[in-house]
């Protein structure tokens, strides 16, 4: 739903929206760009509110309104109300990533957390994870999540938590990572069918023929996903996701339209494969910071990076660069090739840090009850905690 409610704007601009709403110059781009707007402004009151209220109710008054707001587009007359109906489309949309983060992060253990994050299971739960649950399933619930060292979520605004993830070294890698990740999204998700439509093809075929870029989304997506579970890095995986994009910005960038429109299309239906490591790059978010306020704040800047890198995503899209918009193409290559470099820091940080503690040996079955595996502590505090990569 989340990729849903961008993609139709995609498939609007194709079939007609500009003439029927009077677009001029870069109006379409300030609608795309807007949308994100609402969201990151919406981010820092989620953190709030995701503190003082159950995570799936939240989650679930947001998502009604956001399908209305989502229905509201389909009325709109103007550039204006579209571009308002958009914003609020933003707001409502803000608490989605950071709920889902946090949801995933009390019922399942590092390993799994990205596998169900995919299938978005653990949505279908009640308030809390240890609620209407007998006192033998939250035992084995406790013992199965705390291999997470990440501590049960408890209500309540920790200030000081907010201070040491403003000073964490991985949150901001995590952030520069996902913008320049993001910038790409918001081409695909944006513009795919304005480029495939300016290759020569009418309407109808031009929203055809991007049904191919969900395709490339979805097996990367899966692929990602299962990998993960079975055995591998996640930093590989996001590179290994990254290269194809990388590829398909220069296909977009260097052949001719007009010469090569089979290479040219390809080069669309790679970029998406950058769909799949926003996932990841979530996975990682909650697996690694422990404390419910610190985590939270975590979600919401990695949440409201996404939001930043499609703000700048549509921008790149000039009415003065059409129809071939090159600079948006050559900028789709350079941020995905920067941010493969941005995950392999990450990884390395991840590796140093995870030296500087000392080396522990494995824990017994009963250590699951060790004080210091449910307090709240964060992952600087506990010098126990070891991070995932």
């Amino acid at each position: 739903m989340q990729f849903l409610d961008k993609v139709i704007l995609n498939y609007a601009a194709v079939m007609g929206l500009a003439k029927d709403l009077d677009l001029r110059g870069n109006d379409f781009s300030n609608i795309a760009t807007f949308l994100f707007v609402g969201l990151v402004c919406f981010e820092v009151p989620n953190i709030y509110f995701l503190q003082r209220f159950p995570a799936a109710k939240w989650l679930g008054l947001n998502v009604t309104l956001w399908g209305v707001a989502t229905a509201c587009g389909a009325a709109a007359t103007s550039y204006r109300t579209l571009l308002v109906s958009r914003v609020f489309l933003g707001c409502f949309e803000a608490t989605i990533g950071p709920s889902l983060m946090l949801i995933s992060s009390q019922w399942y253990t590092k390993s799994e957390h990205l596998l169900k994050k995919l299938l978005t299971y653990a949505i279908t739960y009640l308030r809390k994870p240890f609620r209407q649950r007998s006192v033998t399933e939250k035992v084995a619930l406790l013992k199965h999540v705390s291999v997470n060292q990440t501590g049960i979520d408890t209500p309540g605004f920790r200030p000081r938590e907010v201070l040491e993830a403003l000073a964490d070294p991985q949150i901001w890698l995590l952030v520069v990572s996902v913008v320049l990740l993001s910038v790409s999204s918001g081409v695909v998700t944006t513009y795919s069918a304005t480029l495939i439509k300016n290759l020569g093809y009418v309407p109808k075929q031009a929203a055809l023929m991007n049904m191919p870029s969900g395709v490339v989304s979805i097996f990367f997506t899966l692929l990602v996903g299962f990998g993960i579970r079975r055995q591998s890095h996640r930093w590989a995986w996001i590179i290994v996701c990254i290269i194809p994009a990388v590829i398909g910005g220069a296909l977009m960038s260097f052949l001719n339209p007009h010469t090569n429109r089979s290479g040219v299309l390809a080069g669309i239906y790679l970029v998406n494969a950058v769909v799949a490591p926003l996932a990841v790059f979530y996975n990682l978010t909650v697996a690694n910071c422990a404390g419910g306020t610190k985590r939270a704040f975590a979600s919401a800047l990695v949440s409201g990076s996404f939001s930043l890198g499609n703000i700048i995503g549509p921008q790149t899209f000039q009415a003065r660069d059409a129809p071939d918009f090159r600079p948006a193409k050559l900028a789709v290559m350079g941020t995905q090739a920067a941010c493969a470099v941005t995950t392999f820091a990450l990884f390395l940080y991840y590796v140093w840090a995870n030296k500087r503690r000392d080396d522990r040996s494995r824990q017994q079955e009963e250590s699951f009850m060790s004080p210091h595996v449910w307090t709240a502590m964060t992952d600087k505090e506990n010098k126990d905690f070891r991070y995932t990569y």
